[in-house]
């Protein structure tokens, strides 16, 4: 948020020649952190992928059911919402997500 107001001054705009902007401290280590989980997710679904290919013999099928997951973390969600369960109760999720 404090980011994007200080971009929008005109002085962030205008820097004299050689004067540049880096990011260091927390946001540098976010940065990395995001970098390393969105390629540890990307790895994940990969491997999952395999396994299912592995299993299945068939692209379609081992596709399919991949892309079903996101549907019922969503439903299971949505149950939750339903029956008046908190969010944070992760077993209820697994349970709900299983079970579809």
């Amino acid at each position: 948020m404090i980011k994007k107001d200080i971009e929008k001054l005109d002085s962030f705009n205008t820097l004299p020649a050689g004067v540049q902007i880096k990011e260091t401290g927390e946001a540098e280590s976010q940065k990395e952190l995001f970098t390393g989980f969105a390629i540890a997710m990307a790895i994940g679904i990969f491997c999952i992928f395999g396994v299912l290919l592995l299993l299945f013999n068939q692209v379609l099928q081992s596709f399919t059911i991949l892309m079903a997951l996101p549907l019922s973390i969503g439903g299971a969600f949505v149950g939750l919402l339903i029956n008046g369960i908190a969010f944070v109760n992760r077993w209820g999720i697994c349970w709900l997500i299983n079970y579809q």
